[in-house]
């Protein structure tokens, strides 16, 4: 891709059709976090999709990445509820899969999970104004609040994570 997108595996793997080993088309994310093991990429946690400039807002552009962004996330979701398939429900409803968009000078932290209904919810958790001037700086405050939400999350992510391996 020509703006050093990422193509986002877990929605390729999701959307597998065994049958005919064809996959929906491919999703390109701005940015992709990857929890890694021992020295190599084990799978996605975080999908990153920048909308809009940071001057004017294109609605139709920042309307489709939304909806991108809902799509992968989900498709990581799907591919996490192949790898514990036997963990309860009750369990892997904690299972977050976490985005991050930004239009124009907002940035927001998503959470897709699924509820006891096996529905899909969709949260903002978290959003904060970019600072792109000195007079702004002290929306940086807001920023690491952010990504102190998302650190907070991910530790609790690596803690159910070794609770499913156990159901599982």
């Amino acid at each position: 891709m020509d703006r050093g997108e990422q193509r986002v595996q877990s929605r390729l793997q999701a959307t597998l059709d065994p049958s005919n080993w064809q996959t929906l088309t491919d999703r390109f994310a701005d940015g992709v976090g990857y929890a890694t093991g021992i020295g190599y990429r084990t799978e996605e946690v975080l999908v990153i999709e920048a909308s809009s400039g940071g001057i004017d807002e294109n609605k139709a552009h920042t309307a489709a990445d939304s909806l991108k962004l809902l799509e992968m996330l989900t498709g990581v979701l799907r591919l996490r509820s192949t790898r514990w398939k036997k963990a309860s429900l009750q369990t892997f409803t904690g299972v977050r899969a976490l985005g991050i968009q930004t239009v124009v000078n907002t940035m927001t932290l998503i959470s897709v999970s699924l509820n006891n209904q096996q529905k899909y919810v969709y949260e903002e958790l978290r959003h904060a104004n970019i600072p792109a001037t000195f007079d702004r700086r002290y929306d940086w405050v807001q920023i690491f609040e952010l990504l102190a939400c998302l650190f907070d999350i991910l530790q609790d992510q690596k803690q159910l994570e070794k609770k499913l391996e156990s159901e599982h």
